[in-house]
């Protein structure tokens, strides 16, 4: 398996996207080893890659790889140097999602095995409401989650396992926030920002740029909504606390001035 290795920290957008000379040195930090200089417009949203690999003039990725961008560690075809064995790789990002209580969450995560061995999905360290459909044929796997009202305000945490047929392994990462269903139902409507110098919002009879700012918020669905408890904050401070008992009808609106 290819080795990844970063000294200092990461080159994280440490790479111009336009222009930059890239170079390699010994640790005696003057023998050269490699160098890449690029200018006017590299290839975007692909990598840029020898061809053939380890040799040869630098391409852009689909030139020799179609659809794929990038292969990391990996040969353009996506197979490994030197005929190493490889786990399955995922192709997407970790699973973390808010989802509203009572509702299912259902997502399809991708991967594929370098050396196009049949893949084996599992589930780990997670209850139950998580089930899992696989077809390691075409190396997809069907995540859902069933949430409960009990579970709202909870946050579920766990593993995707993607196995090849030689026991390698790989893992995404699965983090799961419930929110209360009655989220849906809570719209912030209206906002007025800057009141001016002609606008009495409030009808107190006064022109006022602060006091004539407002909030609007709106139950649009068909149950009470219970404001009880809510903050309201801006990028300073916390503005407002709902007090108990601040019940929203449904389709009626609240004013916060």
């Amino acid at each position: 398996m290819s080795q990844v290795w970063v000294g200092t920290g990461r080159i994280g957008n440490g790479l111009g996207n336009t222009e930059d000379h890239i170079r390699i040195l010994a640790a005696d930090r003057s023998t050269l080893l490699a160098e890449l200089a690029y200018d006017g417009s590299p290839a975007k949203d692909q990598s840029i890659t020898l061809s053939p690999n380890g040799s040869g003039l630098y391409v852009e990725h689909k030139v020799f790889a179609g659809e794929h961008a990038f292969s990391p560690g990996l040969m353009h075809d996506r197979t490994p140097f030197n005929g190493i064995a490889v786990p399955p790789i995922f192709e997407t990002a970790p699973i973390r999602q808010t989802v509203l209580s009572g509702s299912t969450l259902t997502c399809t995560v991708p991967a594929f095995d370098p050396e196009g061995e049949t893949i084996q999905f599992r589930l780990d360290q997670l209850p139950d409401a998580a089930t899992l459909e696989q077809d390691g044929d075409t190396g997809a796997a069907i995540f859902s989650f069933v949430t409960t009202n009990a579970d709202q305000g909870k946050t579920f945490t766990g593993v995707l396992i993607a196995a090849d047929a030689g026991g390698l392994e790989n893992t995404l990462p699965i983090e799961i926030f419930v929110a209360p269903g009655w989220v849906s139902s809570f719209c912030l409507n209206e906002v007025l920002l800057d009141p001016g110098t002609q606008t009495d919002a409030n009808g107190d009879g006064i022109v006022d740029a602060q006091d004539d700012e407002f909030l609007e918020i709106v139950n649009s669905g068909t149950a009470p909504l219970d404001l009880s408890g809510l903050d309201l904050w801006d990028s300073l401070r916390l503005r407002h606390t709902f007090p108990q008992g601040s019940v929203l009808a449904p389709g009626q609106a609240m004013l916060l001035f």
